[in-house]
């Protein structure tokens, strides 16, 4: 098997390093994750019941969730839920009119 060269093994490194502008960036969407998380009420594994059409009661699976799909200005939602009925669903605001300490 043909053996790298230390150019090209250089070169392959090299593109897996983030420039310092890409590593601030990191950094800033990292703090303020930490921030929207310390801020909010409940944590992964809290029950809670959550206003669908009617208050189910559920657990919560995800803090700071968001869509694959959900365009760039939108703000993640604060939790996602498994609801006991078998539903999954993201609250959108931590907000006692949406989802509630069980």
């Amino acid at each position: 098997s043909p053996s790298l060269k230390q150019a090209e093994i250089q070169a392959l490194l090299d593109g897996c390093l983030l420039t310092d502008d890409e590593l601030e960036g990191f950094r800033k969407e990292l703090n303020e994750q930490i921030e929207m998380e310390a801020a909010l009420r409940f944590r992964e594994g809290d029950k809670v019941v959550c206003r669908c059409e009617e208050w189910e009661s559920g657990t919560v699976v995800k803090v700071g969730y968001r869509e694959a799909d959900w365009p760039v200005e939108q703000p993640d939602a604060p939790y996602q839920v498994q609801l006991d009925n078998g539903g999954l669903i993201w609250v959108p605001d931590d907000d006692d009119a949406f989802v509630r300490a069980a």
